[in-house]
């Protein structure tokens, strides 16, 4: 209902309609790459959950077919997705008619301007991502590699926006608002604001494209899946000697319960490095690093470029942009890993035996929460130490450190623990992991939408405080001597 307004948020559209059969095809377009996450928690767990309540025994004993189980669980799990998705159309619609929208800016209602962008745009991007999530969950069997995927989309949406070749950078984006500029470029404000956009060009390419790679993962996960009770063995065993031990009975360790707060503070800080070893252990993790690796160098050709004019790279212009460029990684390791971390235990169905541990609730919560910051700020030191060789590559000198700390550790480090707390709490209130997951999520757009309706207040933004305006004469100010 909001969202022409969030998206276009000061972007002067001129004469064209906030209701053009363009504008609604762009809005659906980015609300559908940042519910990617949607698609990830439908199309990930429809076989991994017959895996994770120990059903799938059950399922491959019943006469059906392999191609029938993955066949009726995607399709089903797809119907429900669209049926998710359909209330685009239901939103835009009624957002045409919210009081704070002028009727002058509106175009008279056309149903076909809401569903056809709806089938030419949502439909292909869901069945890509869809068909993506739906065999990753299948052949890994676990959802933190089936969030991880959605990074490769987007990766493949920021790639598409330093192609020099239009018609490359138009087929390859896979939310197609490069396809509809490059469809629509030589189009009068008339025509935007009474034409719908033709499936035809280099829509109809990428659309094939992309349907085409969602078949063929398909396929491949067809081929990779294993439809037996008892998975095949491939691997030699090697021949074990019998070796027989005698029971010694006097050899039992001596232990010491230790309840006293040097105790606590030792098991504080094992439990912190144990948590914090495990995430940077993971796959997913480097796969999330990586990726946000690969956009930041990406990114760096136009690092401390401003509006097309090449200046000195000062610290507070290299800062800002880091922050830009990677707060998007560190908001989706916020979420995953603190559900992650919160639901550890019970995952892996160890949580009965660690209840019953000499461990006190609030240290291993809060155990789990200094890892995460401490991955938070290990993060941090990288991208300060990237931004330090990028100046002495460009001959630029003039580090100031304290800029570097003040914004990444002073503001956006406070952000993030501060929504970190929020995402502990409401995990463990709701005690759902994944209406936990989508609830975090709905705060984060919530808070960004409060200021769009008229919501300002600053109580209602939350983690809302931050340095002020940086100047390179007076520094931060006053606020810089208040910290």
């Amino acid at each position: 209902m909001v969202a022409v307004d969030f998206i276009y948020q000061g972007t002067d559209l001129g004469e064209v309609k906030k209701n053009a059969p363009l504008i609604i095809a762009k809005t659906m377009g980015v609300i559908t790459g940042v519910s990617m996450f949607i698609t990830s928690f439908i199309m990930g767990v429809p076989v991994l959950r017959d895996f994770q309540y120990n059903m799938e025994a059950l399922m491959f004993i019943n006469p059906i077919k392999k191609q029938d189980y993955l066949l009726g669980r995607f399709l089903g799990s797809f119907l429900v997705l669209l049926m998710i998705f359909s209330s685009l159309i239901l939103g835009t619609i009624i957002g045409d008619y919210m009081p704070w929208r002028d009727a002058e800016k509106q175009l008279p209602f056309t149903i076909y301007s809401y569903v056809k962008p709806f089938f030419t745009i949502v439909v292909p991007i869901l069945f890509f991502g869809a068909s993506l999530f739906f065999v990753s969950g299948t052949l890994y069997r676990k959802l933190i590699i089936v969030y991880t995927q959605g990074l490769i989309i987007f990766i493949l949406f920021m790639a598409t926006r330093g192609i020099d070749n239009e018609f490359l950078g138009a087929i390859l984006d896979p939310f197609a608002l490069n396809t509809l500029t490059s469809v629509t470029k030589s189009w009068s404000i008339e025509d935007i604001n009474q034409l719908s956009i033709p499936n035809q060009g280099v829509l109809f390419w990428k659309n094939l494209l992309y349907s085409v790679i969602a078949f063929l993962v398909l396929m491949l996960g067809f081929r990779k899946f294993n439809y037996n009770v008892v998975p095949p063995n491939n691997r030699k065993k090697k021949e074990v000697q019998e070796t027989s031990y005698a029971l010694e009975t006097d050899t039992t360790p001596k232990f010491q319960l230790n309840y006293s707060l040097k105790g606590k503070f030792i098991q504080f800080f094992k439990s912190t490095l144990f948590y914090f070893n495990t995430i940077i252990r993971e796959i997913s993790f480097w796969a999330i690093v990586l990726s946000s690796a690969v956009i930041l160098i990406m990114n760096s050709i136009s690092l401390g470029t401003t509006f097309g004019v090449d200046s000195y790279p000062a610290t507070q212009f290299i800062v800002e942009e880091l922050l830009e460029m990677s707060s998007y990684f560190f908001i989706i390791l916020f979420i995953f890993y603190s559900g992650e971390l919160i639901w550890k235990e019970r995952d892996v169905k160890f949580d009965i035996i660690y209840n019953t541990l000499p461990n006190s609730s609030f240290i291993s919560m809060a155990a789990k929460y200094c890892s995460l910051l401490l991955v938070y700020g290990v993060l941090m030191l990288t991208l300060i130490l990237s931004g330090i060789v990028f100046q002495i590559y460009k001959g630029y000198y003039n580090f100031q450190i304290e800029v570097y700390l003040m914004n990444f550790f002073g503001h956006f480090l406070t952000f993030l623990a501060l929504y970190t707390v929020m995402s502990f709490f409401i995990h463990k209130l709701l005690q759902k992991k994944y209406i936990s997951y989508l609830v975090v999520i709905l705060f984060l757009i919530v808070s960004n939408a409060l200021p769009i309706l008229g919501y300002q207040h600053s109580l209602l933004n939350f983690g809302g405080t931050d340095l002020g305006v940086y100047s390179q004469m007076n520094g931060f100010g006053l606020i810089y001597g208040l910290l």
